[in-house]
């Protein structure tokens, strides 16, 4: 999204995964997305003539990218495929995102009908990896690397650090089994002592109230006494939230 957002059109990318991409594949895959949105949005489109889009086949995905029309304010941009793209029915991931221009905020011009840009990317799991790209467990367990690195990256003494893990293993709908808790907790804690705890954290745009929502799942260091997330760990555990709150 980010890549895209850079061009001056607005664009619907369709992924159908085959396999779940290596780090390689994955860049592979971006570079050729972006090399083909460049080209489209160099282009032009009669009047009444279908969207600009190209397809991309490889042995990892088949990739639909077209330009499609800013949506009026407010509202998202139509989405457009290939028509060579398969009809895969609705995606197991949708990820909009969206670009309010300049001209819009700094007039406050409430009779513009062009205002946010919206471009998607929707993205299909393989046949036989309906639902989850992996188990939560084996997600967290990878990222314990990245964490560790972090840690690294930032040296310091100060107590009750908490690091912040971006992952879509928060949603509420996931659980992360006793076993594999205890072996980040093993990983990050017992090397970093200071460490007082690690926040999962995954997030989402609501259409209805126009801002971000986030879901957070914390991990804590319960032997470091005193630090604000162990203590609401605490706090929590000891008491019963209503659904509707929690």
């Amino acid at each position: 999204m980010k890549a895209i957002n850079d061009l001056k059109g607005v664009f619907a990318i369709a992924i159908q995964l085959h396999s779940i991409p290596k780090a390689a594949e994955r860049k592979k895959l971006q570079r050729q997305i972006v090399v083909a949105a460049k080209r489209l949005d160099a282009g032009s489109r009669r009047s009444g003539a279908r969207p600009l889009s190209e397809m991309i086949e490889s042995d990892a995905a088949r990739i639909s990218v077209s330009k499609t029309r800013p949506g009026r304010l407010g509202r998202r941009s139509p989405l457009f495929v290939h028509p060579s793209f398969p009809d895969l029915g609705g995606p197991d991931r949708l990820i909009v995102g969206e670009e309010v221009p300049e001209r819009a905020i700094r007039g406050l011009n409430p009779t513009a009908t062009r205002g946010t840009l919206a471009g998607h990317v929707a993205v299909w799991l393989p046949a036989d990896r309906v639902g989850l790209p992996e188990s939560v467990d084996e997600q967290v367990l990878g990222l314990v690397g990245k964490m560790r690195t972090k840690l690294a990256q930032t040296r310091a003494g100060d107590a009750h650090r908490v690091l912040i893990v971006d992952t879509w293993t928060a949603h509420s709908q996931f659980r992360l089994s006793e076993e594999a808790e205890a072996k980040v907790k093993r990983a990050i804690f017992g090397e970093h002592s200071n460490v007082a705890g690690v926040l999962l954290v995954t997030r989402h745009f609501d259409e209805d109230v126009k801002r971000q929502r986030y879901q957070m799942k914390p991990l804590a260091n319960v032997a470091l006494r005193g630090s604000p997330i162990v203590d609401l760990v605490a706090q929590e555990s000891e008491m019963s939230v209503p659904e509707v709150l929690s």
